[in-house]
């Protein structure tokens, strides 16, 4: 897949960061362990949203379940 989203809800202000600080930190190291890569997994700094609209953050799901059939990496979302 060419493109990824992740919907997170924060249980504080910063945690979001510090999450992603350590999937940097830790995850890529065992990732780049596992297939013999270096350097970094993203090629460029993660970007955040603020979505309070509930019919916006259903899209949002919606995008996300579906981005694997679309991808044609899965027939059923539900799977």
């Amino acid at each position: 897949m060419d493109n990824h989203a992740l919907l997170v809800t924060p249980p504080e202000t910063g945690a979001v960061g510090r999450m992603m600080q350590r999937l940097g930190r830790n995850y890529v190291v065992l990732f780049n362990g596992r297939h013999h890569c270096t350097g970094t997994l993203w090629e460029g700094r993660y970007r955040t949203f603020w979505w309070t609209a509930k019919h916006y953050v259903l899209r949002c799901c919606r995008y996300i379940e579906l981005s694997r059939v679309r991808a044609r990496i899965m027939h059923d979302p539900v799977a």
